[in-house]
């Protein structure tokens, strides 16, 4: 529903709103593009079964028609065709570059820590020389967004709440929005204590069931 805002909606909101020349060339996830297209956006993606030499992959990466956009976000399926093709389609200097996808790393369980999305989005950016629009945290432009979508007259009355400094809030701060750090995440108690001035939450709690908690209480109080 509209209750959730996530890079590719955003993406959505942006190609709409910027009216960006379509078709657009994803290569998000199949859910991602699965709601763009719900969205009324018509989408080219790039899908092989075939296996990927240096003989095929001129062919199998040839821009088939211009492109309005090249839209990247997280995707566990992305392969080294679609990054290929990505950027011949940002050959183009008429087609724009969206992105999401720019954590650098990305929690499984509360154990297992993977590789984020970033660095193959930094190759792309490098190979093409092209600076992608940022759509995801901590890009202020997502802020703007999300103030447009829910009529956010007065950022301060928004409290944003994540588990990341850099990312939830750096973005929370830079929006003018409250923020509080939960240390249930990728942030210790001690990563927040020594982190800059500029990069501490206005409140900060164990984890989302403290802050659910303590709603509950004001509410029954009011």
């Amino acid at each position: 529903g509209n209750d959730i805002m996530h890079p590719v909606k955003a993406m959505l909101y942006y190609l709409k709103k910027h009216n960006i020349k379509q078709p657009v060339f994803s290569i998000c996830s199949a859910a991602g593009n699965e709601t763009l297209r719900d969205g009324g956006i018509d989408l080219r993606s790039l899908a092989t079964k075939e296996s990927i030499t240096p003989a095929n992959l001129e062919k199998i990466t040839r821009p088939e028609q211009k492109m309005g956009a090249v839209l990247y976000d997280l995707n566990m399926d992305l392969s080294y065709a679609q990054i290929v093709a990505a950027t011949r389609y940002l050959a183009d200097k008429d087609c724009q570059f969206l992105a999401g996808g720019t954590d650098w790393l990305m929690p499984l369980t509360g154990e297992v820590m993977v590789p984020g999305f970033c660095d193959f989005l930094d190759t792309i950016s490098r190979f093409t020389q092209r600076e992608p629009t940022i759509l995801s945290k901590p890009a202020v432009l997502l802020g703007d967004i999300l103030k447009d979508v829910y009529k956010l007259a007065d950022p301060k009355r928004c409290l944003f709440i994540g588990d990341s400094l850099t990312h939830d809030i750096r973005f929370a701060l830079g929006c003018g929005f409250q923020s509080l750090l939960v240390l249930s995440g990728s942030t210790t108690l001690e990563e927040m204590c020594e982190a800059n001035v500029e990069d501490q939450p206005h409140y900060y709690a164990d984890s989302i069931a403290d802050f659910i908690e303590l709603y509950d209480n004001i509410s029954k109080t009011v």
